[in-house]
């Protein structure tokens, strides 16, 4: 019975093989063209996110500086809050 295949039938399988591996790939591609998209929009999330929490952390700084020039300001004291928050600030500032 296996001397009975043609080249024939063996063309036929072969192409019915090639038609079932594209059908395959038309799958898979498109499957793994969105894991690699979801891979950069999640690498760009986290570098946003980093960006944010620095941006929150110099908000900080600038609030309380503002606060210490506002009590500065309203009473002409806390000099010795100010030459403080100016030295608190030098230091963020360098080490940012």
């Amino acid at each position: 019975m296996i001397n009975d295949i043609t080249l024939g039938e063996i063309v036929i399988a072969i192409g019915v093989i090639g038609a079932i591996v594209g059908a395959i790939v038309k799958v898979v591609n498109p499957i793994v063209k969105l894991n690699k998209r979801i891979d950069k929009i999640e690498e760009h999330q986290d570098n946003d996110l980093k960006r944010f929490e620095k941006y929150d952390k110099d908000l900080q700084q600038v609030l309380l500086s503002v606060n210490v020039l506002l009590s500065h300001s309203i009473d002409n004291n806390h000099t010795n809050q100010l030459k403080e928050r100016k030295a608190e600030l030098d230091e963020y500032l360098i080490k940012r």
